[in-house]
C-alpha cells in the first residue's frame, strides 16, 4: 500500500468523523407531526450517517461497499441535491484504489455545493495521485481558509508530504510568496522535522514568505528558528551567513562583532544575540535604560548570558566592559569571558576585589590562525567563601578589532 494511498484513508476517516458528528447535529427530531418531507430529509441523513460509519473501516468489506452505493441511491431519490452521496461514493473508490471516476464525482458534489471542504480535501488527494502538485496545493489552500483552527494538523501533514516531491517543492514554494495564512505553522513545522539533509533546502522557501506581505515580526521569528536549527545541526557558517543577512542589521556599521553591545533590549530567540538564563538561584535580564542585569547565589559556577560570535582568525581584538557592580568577592564575583566554540578560553576579566574601584575594564587578546573558527562570549557567576547574593550590572560589553 503506497505512502499516497495511506494518506488518503485516514483523510477519508478523519472526514467521515467529522462529518458523522455534524450530521447527527443537524438531524430533525422526530414526532407525529412531521411531514412527509421531513420524514425524508431524516431518513436522508440516517443514510448519510449510515455511509460515513461504514466508510470508517479499514477495509470496507463486499457487503459494505454494495450498501454504500445502495444508500448513495436512496439519498439521492429523497433529497436529488444533495452532495454527500458523490463525496461517499469517492471515498469508496479511494478505498479500492479504483480512481478513474472519483474526479468526476468529487466534480459534481464540489458544483452541488461549492464551499464544500470535504470535496475539496479530497480533490486536492487526487491530484496529488495524479501528479498535479500545483492543483493539490490550491485546493488546500482553499480548504484551509474555510476550516477552524483545530482542523488544520490533517491539511497541514499532507502539505509536508507534498514539499517532499520535487514538484511539491516548487509548487510550495511559489505559493508561499502570496503569504498563505498556513505559510507560518507549515515552515516552523518543516525546520522542527528538517534534518542535515533537508535543512538548507528550506532558505529558498523560508525567504519566499518572508518576502511576502506579511508582519516582519512573523518573518524574522521564523527566520530565527531557522537559524538556530541550522546551528544546532552543524552549518554554523551557513547559520551566521544567513542571520547576518536579516534585515535587523541593517544600518550596524560592525556585524562581525557582539550584537547588541550595549544591552538596548532587542529581545531575538538567537544564538548570535544575547541569550539570558534564570533559575532559582541565578537571574539575569536585560534593561533597555540600564543594561544587563545579573544576580548569582551559587555554590556552582554557572553560564548567566552568552551569545556566539564569528570574529576573524589571526586578529588582535579588544574587549571592553562597562559595568556598576554590588558584592564583595568573600560572597562571589563575576567574570566576563571569551572562548573558542568548542576549546579554550582566550580572554577573561574577573570583576571581583582587585578592582573594586574600576567601572570598566578591558583587555586585548588574538584569534589563533586554525581551529577558532566559533567563539562563544559569556558571563559566569562564581562562588565566593560565603554564601550570599551578589548582583552586576553590566552597560556595555565591546570587542573592537586592534588596527
Amino acid at each position: 500500500m503506497s505512502v499516497l494511498y495511506k494518506g488518503i484513508i485516514a483523510s477519508s476517516a478523519i472526514v467521515a468523523v467529522f462529518l458523522t458528528s455534524t450530521s447527527c447535529f443537524n438531524k430533525i427530531k422526530s414526532d407525529k407531526g412531521l411531514t412527509a418531507r421531513a420524514e425524508s430529509f431524516k431518513y436522508s441523513n440516517d443514510l448519510v450517517s449510515q455511509n460515513y460509519y461504514l466508510l470508517q473501516k479499514p477495509a470496507v468489506a463486499i457487503e459494505a461497499q454494495e450498501k454504500i452505493r445502495h444508500n448513495a441511491e436512496q439519498i439521492l431519490s429523497l433529497a436529488p441535491i444533495n452532495d454527500a452521496p458523490f463525496i461517499q461514493l469517492a471515498f469508496l473508490d479511494i478505498h479500492k484504489q479504483e480512481y478513474q471516476n472519483t474526479r468526476s464525482l468529487l466534480d459534481e458534489a464540489q458544483r452541488r455545493n461549492p464551499r464544500n471542504k470535504r470535496a475539496l480535501k479530497a480533490l486536492s488527494l487526487i491530484n496529488l495521485y495524479e501528479g498535479d502538485a500545483a492543483s493539490s496545493v490550491e485546493h488546500l489552500n482553499t480548504f484551509i481558509t474555510r476550516s477552524k483552527g483545530d482542523q488544520l494538523a490533517e491539511p497541514l501533514k499532507l502539505l509536508s508530504q507534498i514539499f517532499k516531491t520535487p514538484d511539491g517543492f516548487d509548487a510550495i514554494s511559489a505559493f508561499l510568496a502570496t503569504g498563505p495564512t498556513w505559510g507560518k505553522s507549515f515552515l516552523q513545522n518543516e525546520i522542527k522535522i528538517s534534518n542535515e539533509d533537508v535543512i538548507k533546502s528550506l532558505a529558498l522557501p523560508l525567504n519566499t514568505f518572508a518576502n511576502s506581505k506579511i508582519n516582519e515580526t512573523k518573518s524574522t521569528d521564523l527566520q530565527l528558528k531557522y537559524i538556530n536549527r541550522l546551528f544546532s545541526l552543524g552549518f554554523q557558517v551557513e547559520a551566521y551567513n544567513h542571520w547576518r543577512a536579516l534585515p535587523i542589521h541593517d544600518g550596524i556599521p560592525n556585524r562581525n562583532s557582539v550584537f547588541d553591545d550595549s544591552f538596548s533590549g532587542q529581545s531575538l530567540d538567537s544564538v548570535f544575540s544575547w541569550n539570558t538564563r534564570n533559575a532559582k538561584k541565578y537571574f539575569t535580564e536585560i534593561d533597555r535604560t540600564d543594561g544587563l542585569y545579573a544576580s548569582f547565589n551559587d555554590i556552582k559556577t554557572r553560564k548567566l548570558t552568552s551569545q556566539v560570535l564569528f570574529l576573524s582568525s589571526n586578529t588582535d581584538y579588544t574587549v571592553s566592559v562597562d559595568f556598576r557592580r554590588n558584592y564583595k568577592d568573600r560572597n562571589g564575583y563575576f567574570a566576563w569571558e571569551i572562548s573558542c566554540l568548542p576549546g579554550q578560553a582566550l580572554v577573561q576579566i574577573n570583576i571581583d576585589d582587585s578592582n573594586t574601584d574600576k567601572s570598566k575594564l578591558s583587555a586585548d587578546f588574538q584569534i589563533p590562525a586554525t581551529g577558532c573558527d566559533i567563539q562563544e562570549v559569556k558571563l559566569l557567576g562564581h562562588s565566593g567563601k560565603y554564601r550570599g547574593r551578589i548582583a552586576l550590572t553590566t552597560q556595555s560589553f565591546k570587542v573592537t578589532a586592534k588596527k
